[in-house]
């Protein structure tokens, strides 16, 4: 996907420099649609012009950024870009993107970027948006999580206009496929027909009548609303349907007449929506980064239990889930944003797959998300040459190996592991250090390299005032609502807890309080059900037939957090 951080920066210096009339934009065109067959003879039988004045009749005009949110052949991104700097147009079809992008070339506009993806899950940053256009889409899609998806990518202030299909489309699209025999569509009309008036679907139908009360619950303020092609906030009455705006039922005493498709073009208001659309096993909507350990790595496997899943970016991308300190979880944060280079020799040890890069993608991909949990282990750090080594992998990938060369060596690992950086005793540390380097065999770079570490690395412990601004930094580097999880690394058999280091719980609670950052603590779901019944004999590890109840909890938690 294209990256538009240039153009976000330069609307945000200069502010929109589109300022043109409807007639002046007129004058330049010439009627000549694409040749087309099907779906694009419908759509081509309005020329440039039509879809030029819907956007200007929607009030979408003079943006930096507008979205084509189920762009289909790209008609009316044509009449976003002639009011607005940018437009990226998106659909989730692949002919639909390559028809559009060959419109955005025939018709010359060059600030149409066409993308492919799905509503559900748009990989753009929080408020990046001043329009969203949404025409015929919203029927075919859970309507709820995709505005919840306008919502986040839409500014405060922001419009979003919608055109969807009321009871009277559904019908006669019902009546029309059953003339021609096509029963894919009579079964998804009819399937729309029957659905609850609030069901998310899809497919789904809104009337009229409530869409104010929709709009409401969705963070959004109505500013007009009609049948379709009927909204003009210019107010010149003007009136461009492309559709029937009434659908005529013959009963046995009367007739009645229905809405066809409406419209409403809508505010996007300050702060959360009202209501949450996600219930917990619908939480795979959310675009949602993982980082820590054993909890919220639950979240990510599936499997016998069937947990509830979350989706999107998992964890910071690593070969398996990493426990990870604040301050290695900031590193890798900044290495994948592109700000820092972490040697890629070092990358196992920092918890991230040597393999990952950073990127422009990854920079948008975290302004994309809805929620980031942060379970972070312990106050301790392991310090070498300016980055931040992970010790689990650190003792694992190297340290075992020289275990196994017997018992002074294994003494040796622990009291350079238990002793020299758990409790930062120097003298211990350093004996133990040149004890083990001098068992390191070999003379490549990852020998070199582990010698160097054991003789080299100090060990660091954050403060509570330190703790406080690594969480702050976190928190500001991902731009997304944070919830911190509390770590255990294990259970006593009354329910009591060990840390790994004394008093952390207490710590991390207290940071999260200083910032106003909402905390889930499991332990007292474990003390609720039982440590026989929450976890594994060696009470490190949850039971499987509580993961799913812990897995409910842990998603419930994450909603509260968005909606409060």
């Amino acid at each position: 996907m294209a990256d538009h951080s240039e153009v976000l920066a330069k609307t945000a210096a200069t502010g929109p420099t589109t300022s043109r009339t409807t007639d002046e934009i007129l004058a330049e065109l010439a009627p000549a649609p694409p040749e087309a067959g099907g779906y694009e003879r419908f759509v081509f039988q309005w020329d440039r012009p039509f879809f030029v004045e819907r956007i200007e009749m929607a009030g979408l005009t003079g943006g930096r950024l507008a979205l084509d949110a189920g762009c289909g052949l790209g008609q009316f991104s044509y009449g976003l870009a002639q009011f607005n700097d940018q437009v990226i147009a998106v659909d989730r079809a692949a002919w639909m993107c390559e028809a559009a992008r060959d419109l955005a070339t025939k018709w010359k506009t060059p600030n149409v970027v066409v993308e492919r993806c799905v509503l559900a899950a748009l990989p753009y940053e929080t408020g990046a948006f001043d329009f969203i256009w949404c025409s015929g889409a919203l029927m075919a899609v859970d309507r709820d999580i995709v505005m919840h998806q306008f919502h986040r990518l839409l500014r405060p202030g922001g419009r979003l206009y919608v055109m969807t299909n009321s009871w009277g489309q559904w019908l006669y699209k019902a009546a029309s496929a059953h003339a021609e025999h096509n029963g894919h569509v009579v079964d998804v009309s009819l399937k729309a027909l029957a659905t609850a008036p609030d069901a998310a679907g899809p497919p789904n139908c809104l009337d009229l009548d409530r869409v104010a009360e929709f709009c409401e619950a969705r963070g959004f303020a109505v500013i007009a609303a009609g049948v379709e092609g009927s909204v003009d906030l210019t107010g010149q009455g003007r009136v461009r349907p492309m559709f029937p705006s009434r659908v005529l039922v013959r009963g046995g005493d009367k007739d009645i007449e229905l809405d066809g498709n409406i419209e409403f073009v809508a505010e996007r208001r300050a702060g959360a929506p009202r209501t949450t659309p996600y219930r917990a096993r619908d939480a795979e909507a959310y675009n949602v980064l993982a980082v820590g350990t054993c909890l919220v790595q639950l979240l990510f496997r599936g499997g016998a239990t069937d947990p509830p899943v979350v989706d999107g970016l998992r964890g910071i991308p690593s070969r398996d889930p990493s426990v990870l300190t604040i301050a290695e979880a900031i590193q890798a944060l900044r290495m994948l944003r592109g700000e820092i280079a972490i040697p890629r020799s070092l990358r196992t040890w920092c918890g991230l797959d040597p393999e990952v890069e950073g990127s422009r993608w990854t920079r948008r991909a975290l302004g994309s998300l809805d929620f980031v949990f942060l379970e972070p282990n312990t106050s301790i750090m392991l310090a070498y040459q300016g980055y931040y080594l992970n010790r689990f992998d650190f003792y694992h990938e190297m340290l075992r190996p020289l275990e196994a060369l017997g018992p002074e060596a294994l003494s040796a690992v622990r009291a350079w592991h238990n002793q020299g950086i758990l409790q930062a005793n120097e003298e211990v540390r350093a004996s133990a250090a040149a004890h083990l380097a001098s068992l390191v065999q070999g003379d490549d770079e990852i020998a070199h390299l582990t010698r160097a570490v054991l003789l080299e690395s100090r060990p660091s412990r954050a403060d509570q005032q330190m703790i406080v601004e690594q969480m702050r930094e976190f928190a500001s580097l991902v731009m997304a609502p944070v919830g911190v999880v509390t770590y255990v690394h294990q259970y006593m058999p009354d329910g009591r807890m060990t840390e790994w280091t004394p008093g952390f719980v207490d710590s991390i609670v207290a940071a999260a309080s200083d910032l106003g950052l909402p905390v889930f603590e499991p332990s007292k779901l474990v003390q609720q059900h039982g440590v026989s019944v929450a976890m594994k004999p060696d009470r490190l590890h949850y039971a499987p037939g509580f993961e799913p109840i812990i897995a409910e909890a842990l998603v419930d938690f994450m909603v509260r957090s968005i909606s409060r």
